[in-house]
């Protein structure tokens, strides 16, 4: 009885840690969507403002990366 009752708890831990994996995969899942569609809206207001700015979510947008071994330039 004792060794049914530790497979019990046992299960019964390690799918709450499963669904609690599921809900970060969601979780994550849709912050991905958001933080997108901020990258999206920000693009399409530089192309119709038609300047620039040096904000953080600019710099970000303007990171670029020369290969593996070259030089990084943030603009």
């Amino acid at each position: 009885m004792i060794s049914e009752q530790m497979k019990a708890t046992e299960f019964y831990d390690a799918m709450n840690r499963v669904m609690e994996l599921h809900d970060v995969e969601h979780d994550m899942g849709r912050a991905i969507t958001i933080i997108f569609g901020f990258v999206k809206d920000r693009i399409q207001e530089q192309k119709i403002a038609g300047e620039k700015s040096n904000d953080f979510p600019h710099v970000l947008l303007e990171y670029e990366e020369k290969g593996r071994e070259g030089p990084r330039k943030i603009s």
